[in-house]
């Protein structure tokens, strides 16, 4: 894993991905540790993200 990493290899993403997630991920896969995310940025950047899932599926459950 870490010969692929160094490499620049890296997963692939969903392509129905959030791009917000998608920036998360590539922002943490930065060779350049402090381009890295803090941990707390990268908590409050995933919480924000669950609400905006969770109100999109409230919002599909229940159309207006």
């Amino acid at each position: 894993i870490l010969k692929k990493i160094r490499k620049g290899e890296r997963s692939v993403l969903p392509s129905n991905c959030d791009h917000n997630f998608i920036n998360l991920i590539k922002e943490c896969y930065s060779f350049n540790p402090p381009q890295h995310p803090k941990f707390g940025d990268i908590c409050e950047r995933l919480i924000s993200l669950k609400i905006k899932f969770l109100i999109g599926f409230y919002e599909d459950m229940c159309p207006s």
